[in-house]
């Protein structure tokens, strides 16, 4: 029966002392029933403060049936029938037990009730993303239950922010790469099977589409698996169709390499086959049903990999297996470096932290971290050919390649950089001004930037945003003094490399793009130390909000400005890319969700996440694309978001009932303080905070 199964659930998720934990509940729990007997229906009612469901009181109708889920409308239309139930948080008290037990039961739960004809569909969230890389995954998780799931950098997050290691005052509301990762911010997963709990389908219907695709080519005439020591056979059209789609569409994000390093395609597939092996299997993403050819072109792309990893032996083309590597490593999908994280990777992929492992330490064996000073002796003595064409050269701006790589890597993922800055990174700007104008221009652009970002941070904690103590106290006018020196710095930068970044070519719309980003990085230093209390935001703290939502919209105008033919090109860009631009849309959202009433431009910034977006769901090569179910998500983030508001506006023009506002709260909120404990609790309930037509009780 639907009562019962409803009044079960209740009870698992309010535990037997729920009415204990209730400031206002004095008397025991009634005794378990007899072993055998049929379940009993909860006679505790839902309180006043959830007197209709999440549905009726969106809808502004009446709830009939609440005290009895699910309720009539639920239960007719096969819909979820949720309540809130907010649990006022206790004061630390020895007699309690640790604090981290007392955390495990109080803040707010959410109870969800089913019709037992309903079809069982994915739960989603659809306020304020949670700031962690998974959200439960049935009705009645427990908070402890989703933090222990969680990846490292997630979990550590959800620790900063629970009301065990955080004082009563103050806990951080927005989010910040100092706090947590852009990964674990924009992938909600689902905690037992790792894809998007949004989005995803049934096995069935994906096991489906599988079986309706068809491979690139017909399998039985030229493609096949090959066995032990045999060549794939792949017409020479095709594989030079795919070095041309690599060369004019994907090789503009790798900065180290030129277009006439590969512009000879018969060369290199009379000659290099492994390099081929690796431009296709990485095009072939980007193509109509290109997943077959890359499922068929594994086997010869781990024997690469696997080669390097058994041979010790150096080879006359090991410069070009590190570069095919490079390609490999480059569009690779970063993941969460978490057992967790690792099972998004889709099977056609290689796994992104065994293949970084691997390229820096075969980089590291060919002597990259020496060629500064091997390219620094070579600039001594007058050559005849250009320097750009040395071996030396070639070598340093493969180290500064994969430097960059790693640094863009931990900022993702909140991990250490595994190539940190040394001299041979430092020295950078001194070798380019001999060398001049070159091919690899941006690729010094990018690594100033760096170099900017540690200058910054010596001394302070702006350079590890991988591990900031958060219990330290902050001086929020030292604080601005940094951020003021980080403007200075950039804009001087932006001044230097103005001639390149306005290329007639546009070949440095990119470093511009990594400009801002950069700046909106580092200025979200800020932001983690952002607090929601009774005595609000000060005037300091206001502005530095306001700057950093005006910079992560400035990271958004990037794409939006593009002209129609360039924007097509973001479709080629490496998921990382798309990564951030997720994470901007998301801060500005948490953003004016938390601190709505000091930000000016709501309906303008929101049009611009939702262009942005929409650009991410139209430019991801397919539906499976991290891109295209981040850009889902965001959409579905803004809609929540803006309807939240017009409820709120329908809210303040309807006239108060007679009465006093004390008169109104529902019983059991009682005080100020229990509103105060809701801002404390932290960012999951922050959708309920905007919502305040949930704390006056109505007529349903």
């Amino acid at each position: 029966m639907p009562d019962t199964e409803g009044g079960r659930i209740l009870n698992q998720v309010l535990g037997p002392n729920a009415a204990d934990r209730s400031s206002d509940a004095r008397s025991p729990p009634p005794p378990p029933p007899p072993p055998g007997s049929p379940p009993q229906r909860s006679s505790e009612k839902p309180r006043a403060a959830t007197r209709a469901c999440e549905r009726c009181r969106q809808m502004k109708v009446k709830c009939e049936g609440f005290d009895n889920p699910p309720c009539v409308r639920c239960n007719k239309s096969g819909k979820e029938c949720q309540f809130i139930v907010l649990e006022k948080i206790r004061n630390h008290d020895s007699r309690e037990g640790p604090p981290r037990k007392r955390a495990r039961v109080s803040g707010p739960v959410s109870t969800t009730y089913r019709s037992l004809e309903s079809t069982p569909v994915a739960q989603h969230t659809t306020g304020i993303p949670q700031w962690t890389s998974v959200q439960p995954n049935s009705a009645h998780t427990s908070v402890s239950a989703r933090t222990s799931n969680l990846g490292g950098s997630a979990r550590n997050y959800v620790d900063r922010v629970s009301p065990s290691n955080s004082s009563s005052a103050a806990t951080p509301t927005v989010p910040s790469i100092y706090s947590t990762s852009p990964l674990d911010a924009v992938n909600e997963r689902d905690a037992n099977n790792g894809r998007y709990s949004s989005l995803q389908t049934s096995e069935a219907s994906t096991e489906g589409r599988r079986q309706t695709q068809q491979p690139i080519w017909n399998l039985t005439n030229t493609v096949h698996s090959p066995a032990p020591g045999e060549e794939l056979k792949i017409p020479k059209r095709d594989m030079r169709g795919m070095i041309k789609i690599f060369c004019d569409k994907l090789l503009p994000y790798i900065p180290v390499f030129t277009i006439q390093d590969f512009q000879d395609a018969d060369h290199l597939i009379e000659t290099d086959l492994p390099l081929v092996y690796c431009i296709c299997y990485v095009a072939a993403q980007f193509l109509s049903r290109g997943k077959h050819l890359r499922e068929m072109l594994m086997p010869k792309v781990t024997q690469i990999l696997n080669g390097k990893l058994t041979s010790g032996r150096s080879q006359t083309n090991d410069l070009s297996t590190l570069k095919a590597l490079i390609i490999l490593y480059s569009y690779a999908n970063c993941s969460p470096p978490s057992a967790h994280g690792a099972g998004t990777t889709r099977p056609e992929e290689i796994l992104y932290w065994p293949l970084k492992s691997l390229v820096e330490v075969f980089g590291l064996r060919l002597g990259l971290n020496r060629a500064a000073y091997d390219l620094q002796a070579e600039l001594r003595v007058e050559k005849s050919s250009p320097i750009t064409e040395s071996t030396a050269y070639q070598k340093y701006t493969l180290w500064l390649q994969l430097f960059t790589m790693a640094h863009y890597a931990s900022v993702l993922t909140g991990t250490p950089p595994t190539i940190p800055i040394d001299s041979t990174i430092r020295i950078a700007p001194v070798l380019m001004e001999p060398i001049g104008a070159c091919p690899q221009a941006r690729l010094f652009g990018e690594v100033e930037l760096a170099i900017i970002w540690e200058k910054v941070g010596t001394g302070r904690e702006l350079g590890e945003w991988w591990c900031l103590d958060s219990s330290k106290n902050v001086d929020e006018r030292e604080t601005q003094s940094v951020l003021r020196q980080v403007d200075q710095l950039l804009d001087a930068w932006y001044e230097k490399w103005e001639y390149f970044i306005n290329d007639e070519e546009g070949h440095g719309a990119v470093l511009d793009y990594l400009g801002r980003c950069c700046r909106f990085w580092l200025n979200s230093y800020a932001t983690q130390h952002l607090r929601t209390s009774s005595t609000g935001l000060n005037s300091i703290q206001q502005n530095q909000i306001r700057t950093c939502v005006k910079y992560a919209s400035h990271v958004l105008d990037w794409p939006l400005d593009l002209s129609p033919f360039e924007k097509e090109s973001l479709r080629y860009i490496p998921e990382a890319g798309g990564t951030m631009v997720a994470y901007c849309c998301l801060f500005i959202v948490a953003s004016y969700q938390t601190f709505g009433s000091i930000l000016p431009d709501f309906h303008s910034d929101l049009d611009k996440v939702d262009a942005a977006a929409q650009l991410m769901v139209d430019m991801a090569p397919d539906s499976e694309h991290s891109t295209h179910q981040q850009g889902l998500l965001i959409l579905k983030r803004t809609a929540s978001l803006r309807k939240q508001s017009r409820s709120r506006n329908h809210e303040n023009d309807r006239p108060d009932p007679a009465g006093s506002m004390e008169s109104q709260i529902a019983p059991g909120l009682g005080s100020q303080d229990t509103v105060n404990d809701m801002f404390n609790f932290g960012l999951p309930t922050i959708d309920m905070i905007w919502d305040f037509s949930m704390l006056v009780p109505r007529t349903w």
